[in-house]
This record gives structure tokens, sequence and C-alpha cells, in this order.
């Protein structure tokens, strides 16, 4: 009878952990990426929308944030469809089912409303016709409307999560409980027979041991605490499900870097915009004030060789800054990748054979190798090529000159094709290797520190990987995208 309560309970046990691994956990994870891009079409509408000033622009980035979120939510629809499959309690998913639903009901009713706001977005306009006003009115009439409604929808997935947060958890001290009658059923079962129960014990003990620390393990990853590893040991069923937990402790590791590098990029590119608008046009007006001062004096004939220089000079440094509040914008509104089929080393071949002959100029020597006939990829061509330029730059800087280096290399390993650009210049110093890929990082004096995180986002949204290798001999950045058959 004690033999059987043990076993009874070990298959509770592992039934739990099934239904956190297969459908409470990702059902979690879902919601919480679904909260995060309702949060970004939100705080769009209410914080940045006035800010812009070309209607197609606005246009692009709402459409963009509303595809998002319907992404998350068709993500978190299939997640909870195959939670509803496992043998769980049904009042619980119905609750989740019900809630979900009026989710869905609400953002399907604010299509009306981005029908009108898309038709004629309320940002600044010098001059309105009486039909444009009546659009102009109708439109924020709408954003205001549409301000209200995100914020509620916000407030209901993140009540939705904030739900299944809590069920995860005590679904977890579950665990823990049954845990804990398996230990005393083991141990009450060692008291049998002596030899058997001295065999029993010592196989028990053992296991129970693994049990508690998946358990455990599991407990900390639904308070957010992700990267436990656990021994995949004791017999088949056990190890397999420390096997299993680890794959899945790496997997919730890696989307929460994702999410956090996301999160990182997207308050850059906020500050990088607000930090562009309120730059942009005062320079704006110091170059016109001192073309028109430099006009004024050459009709007074009160130019000289010491004025001019001067006006000049101003007219350069304001040109300079221009073009760095540019880099800020490009890097506040990277649009998104739209990928076609394409062959890696054909789109090299082009950005070298366009900018080898400048960056040969000053006697750098610039080669091109490959190992493999064919290298299809899916690209978008324009953005991997400005990526591409990037790179190629910022070698030419690293080592330019007679004794310069600069090997670029295509090929293939495995399911992926890769492109390295490796120089011979001083490398990168050691503390800004861990962050290099992060915005606002440069070893350049004058360097907006921009390039290499528009790089990276870029070969991102290509599902590829952007890694670095150094010493004090040069460095070498490598692109891997996926293979394409």
């Amino acid at each position: 009878m004690v033999s059987g309560l043990t076993v009874a309970n070990l298959g509770v046990l592992t039934q739990n952990i099934e239904i956190i691994r297969l459908g409470s956990l990702e059902f979690s994870l879902a919601t919480k990426d679904l909260a995060s891009r309702q949060e970004a079409l939100h705080s769009f509408l209410a914080d940045e929308l006035e800010h812009e000033t070309v209607v197609s622009r606005a246009n692009h980035h709402i459409l963009r944030l509303r595809f998002n979120r319907k992404n998350k939510l068709n993500a978190a629809d299939l997640a909870l469809s195959e939670f509803e499959k496992l043998p769980i309690a049904d009042k619980v998913l119905d609750s989740r089912r019900k809630h979900f639903s009026r989710i869905e009901q609400l953002v399907a009713k604010q299509d009306r409303l981005y029908k009108k706001l898309l038709d004629f977005p309320p940002i600044s306009f010098n001059e309105l016709s009486e039909l444009d006003m009546d659009r102009f009115r109708s439109s924020a009439t709408a954003l205001e409307e549409l301000k209200k409604n995100e914020q509620h929808i916000l407030r209901q997935i993140s009540l939705l999560e904030s739900h299944q947060r809590d069920e995860l958890t005590r679904t977890a001290s579950q665990l823990n409980g049954q845990a804990e009658k398996v230990r005393f059923y083991a141990i009450a079962l060692g008291a049998v027979a002596v030899f058997v129960s001295l065999l029993t014990i010592l196989w028990a003990i053992a296991n129970l041991r693994s049990l508690k620390k998946l358990s455990s393990a599991v407990a900390e990853l639904t308070k957010g605490q992700s990267g436990h590893k656990i021994d995949e040991v004791g017999p088949t069923e056990i190890a397999s499900l420390a096997k299993e937990f680890n794959v899945m402790s790496d997997a919730v590791a890696d989307r929460e870097k994702e999410i956090a590098r996301s999160s990182r990029f997207a308050a850059a590119g906020k500050m990088a915009a607000a930090m562009t608008h309120e730059i942009r046009n005062p320079l704006s007006s110091l170059a016109l004030n001192v073309d028109l001062l430099q006009e004024e004096l050459a009709t007074h004939d009160k130019i000289d060789t010491e004025t001019k220089p001067m006006t000049s000079a101003i007219l350069g440094e304001v040109d300079r800054l221009t073009k760095i509040t540019e880099n800020y914008l490009q890097f506040a509104r990277l649009p998104k990748a739209h990928l076609s089929k394409g062959d890696l080393f054909t789109l090299v071949s082009d950005v070298i054979d366009f900018h080898g002959p400048a960056i040969s100029q000053d006697g750098t020597t610039l080669t091109l190798k490959r190992s493999s006939e064919a290298l299809p990829c899916m690209l978008d061509s324009g953005q991997m090529r400005q990526a591409l330029l990037n790179l190629l730059r910022n070698a030419h800087q690293a080592c330019g000159g007679t004794n310069g280096k600069i090997e670029v290399t295509c090929g293939s390993h495995g399911a992926f094709v890769f492109v390295s650009i490796t120089d011979n210049g001083p490398g990168i110093e050691e503390e800004l290797r861990e962050s290099i890929f992060d915005p606002f990082v440069t070893n350049k004096e004058g360097g907006t520190g921009l390039g290499l995180a528009l790089v990276n986002n870029t070969v991102i949204e290509h599902n590829g990987e952007l890694s670095m290798e150094t010493s004090n001999r040069g460095a070498s950045f490598k692109i891997n995208l996926p293979l394409h058959r």
C-alpha cells in the first residue's frame, strides 16, 4: 500500500511538472510578451506621436506596433489553446479563456478608431483647409479615445499576467508539498524489512534529493530567476525531467535577455529621438542666421580674411552636429527588415566593388575570400548593405594606412552562412568588449556609439547573430545568418 501511494504521488508530481513545462509557463511568458508590446503601443500614442512631423512615418510606427501586438496576441492564444489540452482544473482555464476573449474583443473594437487616426494623424500642419480641419478634429478625437482604450487594455493584460503568475506560483508550491509526501511515504516504505528498507531508503533519498532540487528550481523560475541548472541524474524519468527543465530554463533565460535587450534598445531610441527633436531645429536656425550674416557682410564689403573663416567654421560645426542628429534619428527610427531570398557573397562583393577603391586609396590592403560557391539566405539587402558598410568603415578607421590590412571572408558552416571582417588594428579595449554592441558605446573620439548597435539590431532582425573576436593584433566581426535552402 505504501509503495502504491509513493508511485501514485510520484505520478502526480510528474504530471504537474509536465503541466508547468508545457502549459502554464508558456502561457505566462506569452502574456508577459503581450504586456510588453501593449505598453509600447500605448506609450507611442500617449507620449511620442505628438513629436512626429511626418505623416507616413507616424502611420508606419502605428501599423508596426499594432502588428507586433497582434503577433503576441496570437502567440498567447496558441499557448492558451495548448494549455487547455492538458489535464488540469477546468474552472481555472475557463476563467483564463474568458479574460483573454475579453481582451481580444477590446482589441478588435479599436479598428474603427485606428482607421480614423490613420486617415489624418493629428500632427503639426501649417495650414489646413476646412475639409482637412474636420478630418483633423475627427482624428484627434479618435486619438484621445484610443489613449484611454489602450490604457484599459494594458490594465486587463497586466491583470491576466498577474493572475497567471500567481497560479504558476501556487502550482510550484503544490509541487513542494507533493515532494514532501513522496519523501514521507518512501521513509515509511523503508520500515517493511531491514534489508529491503535499507536499499529502498538509499534509492529514495538519492532520487528525492533530485526531485527537491527540481521543485525548488521550478519555484525559482516562477519568480523570474532564470538560468538555474540541475544535475541530470537519477532514474530515467527523473533524469529526463531534469534535462527538459534545463532546456526550458535556458530558453527562458534567452528570452529574458532578448526582452531586456529590446527594452534597452527602445529606451535608447526614445532618448535619441527626443535629443534629435530638441537639437535639430535650433541647428537649422543657427545655420540660416550664419548664412544671412555672411550675405549681409558681403553686401556691405565688411567680410574679410578673419571674418569669413570664423563664419565658415561655425557652419562646419553646425553641419557636423546635424550629421550626428541624423545618426540619432536613424537609430531611433530603424524600420523592420523586409526579407527576401538572396546570396550573401553577391551582396558582399557588390559592397566591396563600390566602396573598396575609397578604402584602398590610402594604401590599405582589402581582400575578399569565400569558401563556398553559393551562400543563399534571406536578406533585406538595403539594411544588410548598410551593416556591412559600417563594419568596413570601422575596420578602415582602426587600421587604415600603408600597413593596414582588411580581410573579408564569406562561407558556410552547418545551417548558417557567414561573412567575417578582420583588421590588423589595435583591437577593442578590454573594458569595452562586454558592452561593445550596446548603444552609445564607442572607443573613437567624436563617435556616436551607434554604428555597432545598429549592425547588431539589423543582424537580429535577420534572425542571425553578430560576434566579435579581438586582441592587440586586430579585431574580427562575424555575421552568421540562417542558410536558406
